[in-house]
């Protein structure tokens, strides 16, 4: 098993503060996906923080 070791900066900015934070994290795979080829493993203490 590989491990990529490195940094990710992601800049999220959301229309809707009431927006579910599952459906957030499931959009943030896909778009990892699209952008890596693989898909992120997101660990639990992941936080998503809502930019105004």
């Amino acid at each position: 098993m590989k491990t990529l070791e490195g940094w990710i900066s992601l800049h999220l900015k959301f229309k809707f503060r009431e927006t579910h934070e599952d459906k957030l994290t499931r959009d943030l795979i896909f778009d990892t996906e699209i952008e890596l080829g693989r898909t992120l493993l997101l660990h639990s203490y992941l936080k998503l923080r809502y930019l105004s």
